[in-house]
């Protein structure tokens, strides 16, 4: 298994790092929290007290304005930066988790991508949600503004894989399925059990093996990951293979993607002695050749077969763009919205890429909307002084 480290920023990043150090065992992952709120901190169980890092200046959120999660985040960047590398250090590879749309998670975030990620030594991804469709323009105003430094950071490769969890998705099937407890629990819950299997399996022993070394070349791949699983009951070969790309069409960490875009893929089975047919090469063959009908342009691909007492098949895509909903995001925005709603403009981001949602009052003329085409490096890549490392007075 990878050593993985956890960077949570905000209400929804703390709890779900809270979620996965749940799943922690041996010392394979660590993580902290970080946050202006502190009832929030309070409320974690897992992750440790001294590893709940309060943004010292604001002890009550930052109320949906990502300009003072921001601000609170490079005022306390120093301190940040000793406790995230001391937390981290022996992890091979760093997620960092924050929900767009709100304050602290979202401007917090975009500190972090603009003068965060060359700090630490293992390559990062990040765990992001993106807004319920019934959730307000601020939200998905707030979540645009920083879907571009995102987009900019994969495109100039500073981050590796990001795994987008859309919060519409959960909400209404967990709604449909009448699902008991609170959806956000449910969701945080699967993903960190979705990502501890991912991890196991590249330490499983197969007949063939999908290892660490595997996964960390998938999960350092700039660009979005697509995570598809499901269990096989029919075994015929076309059956096998619907279900392998089912699960990427319409699973939950895999839906709305342009898989044909993907750099690389790993598919992993877990057989039982009747689904060990699969293993046949007739059906590799048959298997692999429509995968890669699937993956025009990937550069490499993965198998691996392991025993289990049922058959599954788990899928991992990288290197992918951003999924559809988020373009969305913008015809769900009233143009009166986005003349009285200001983000992003602080003195600190006078330099950062504008929110093309606000540059024109009418959202539908924005034409230079940076998620629909390749953007240029942000000039806050190349300032002489970062902020998180400069001295404290």
């Amino acid at each position: 298994m990878l050593k993985m480290g956890f960077i949570g920023f905000g209400q929804y990043g703390g709890r779900q790092v809270d979620a996965l150090l749940s799943l922690s065992h041996g010392g394979m992952y660590s993580g902290m929290a970080v946050n202006t709120a502190v009832n929030d901190l309070d409320a974690l169980q897992h992750v440790p007290d001294g590893y709940r890092f309060r943004l010292k200046g604001n002890s009550f959120g930052a109320g949906r304005t990502p300009e003072l999660g921001l601000q609170a985040f490079l005022d306390n960047g120093p301190e940040f930066v000793d406790m995230a590398q001391q937390i981290t250090k022996d992890a091979d590879f760093i997620w960092a988790v924050a929900g767009l749309g709100g304050g602290t998670g979202t401007g917090a975030l975009q500190g972090f991508l603009e003068h965060g990620t060359g700090l630490f030594e293992q390559p990062i991804g990040l765990i992001v949600t993106i807004p319920r469709d019934d959730d307000g323009a601020i939200q998905k105003i707030n979540t645009m503004g920083v879907l571009s430094h995102i987009q900019a950071a994969i495109e100039e490769k500073r981050i590796g894989a990001v795994l987008i969890v859309d919060n519409d998705r959960f909400y209404r099937q967990f709604a449909e399925e009448r699902r008991p407890g609170d959806w956000r629990d449910n969701s945080n819950l699967l993903l960190a059990e979705t990502l501890h299997r991912v991890n196991e399996i590249s330490s499983s022993v197969g007949q063939s093996n999908f290892d660490r070394t595997d996964l960390l070349k998938l999960l350092s791949s700039s660009g979005c990951l697509a995570v598809g699983s499901a269990e096989i009951h029919q075994l015929e070969q076309e059956s096998v293979y619907h279900v392998i790309r089912n699960s990427l069409l319409k699973g939950f960490f895999a839906n709305g993607y342009r898989l044909e875009e993907a750099e690389y893929y790993a598919t992993c089975f877990t057989l039982n002695e009747t689904g060990e047919k699969i293993r046949q090469s007739t059906y590799e063959q048959y298997i692999s050749t429509h995968m890669r009908s699937v993956f025009p342009n990937a550069l490499d691909s993965f198998v691996g077969y392991y025993n289990n007492h049922k058959n599954s098949v788990l899928t991992l895509v990288s290197g992918l763009g951003l999924p559809e909903r988020v373009f969305a995001f913008k015809d769900q925005i009233p143009n009166s919205e986005t003349r009285t709603i200001k983000r992003f403009e602080a003195p600190t981001m006078n330099a950062s890429p504008s929110n093309p949602l606000l540059r024109k009052k009418s959202v539908e003329s924005s034409v230079d909307n940076p998620l629909l085409k390749r953007s240029s490096p942000s000039p806050l890549s190349s300032e002489k002084e970062n902020p998180l490392l400069r001295k404290r007075q």
